[in-house]
């Protein structure tokens, strides 16, 4: 009743499964359980019990198909080509999922709310050197990390990073030109 009353504030769909399709409360109902259930409901509701409520991972889909071979309905047969075009070079091995990359690697997919502790590790901590975006990005593929938006959050931290801004290098297309600009109108030649 608990659950009900603080998914009602949310903005959210509940779908339901019958019994057969749905596998995990099928599962979970054949479990024998020793000891008697209280009748009682509680009906304190602590703050510090809440926890962040994260939205599906990047790959919910992916993994979803890898386990239980199942797409979702409604894509159009675009979607359904694209998608598996893609998931081809993904491998679920239980916990994790691992994609296959073009250089023969193989490295694991990240959750999304998982990426800035990582890419803060790889810029700023112990193997980190306050080094740009796109270096701090190769060192995270290095050790075998994997999301799609690697790249463009490797370059939003290190924008934000303050160290890296005062210690970064002027790059050459920021030098001023040695010879100077002359600024000819048209009417004066």
């Amino acid at each position: 009743m608990r659950w009900f009353l603080l998914l009602q504030e949310c903005n959210c769909d509940i779908r339901d499964k019958k019994g057969f399709e749905n596998f995990i409360a099928n599962h979970l109902s054949r479990i024998l359980c020793d000891r008697e259930f209280d009748s009682n409901i509680s009906e304190c509701f602590l703050d510090e019990q809440l926890y962040a409520i994260h939205p599906d991972p990047w790959y919910a889909d992916i993994m979803n198909y890898l386990v239980s071979s199942r797409i979702l309905e409604g894509w159009t047969k675009n979607d359904r080509n694209r998608f598996f075009h893609h998931v081809k070079f993904f491998v679920w091995n239980d916990p994790y999922l691992f994609k296959y990359c073009s250089d023969q690697a193989f490295r694991r997919c990240i959750q999304d709310h998982k990426a800035e502790s990582i890419l803060s590790f790889y810029h700023d901590q112990a193997s980190g050197g306050h080094f740009s975006g796109r270096n701090t990005a190769a060192k995270v593929l290095q050790c075998d990390f994997y999301w799609p938006t690697l790249f463009r959050d490797a370059f939003e931290y290190c924008k934000t990073c303050p160290r890296w801004q005062l210690f970064s290098k002027v790059s050459r297309s920021d030098m001023m030109p040695l010879n100077f600009i002359i600024v000819v109108e048209i009417f004066d030649v």
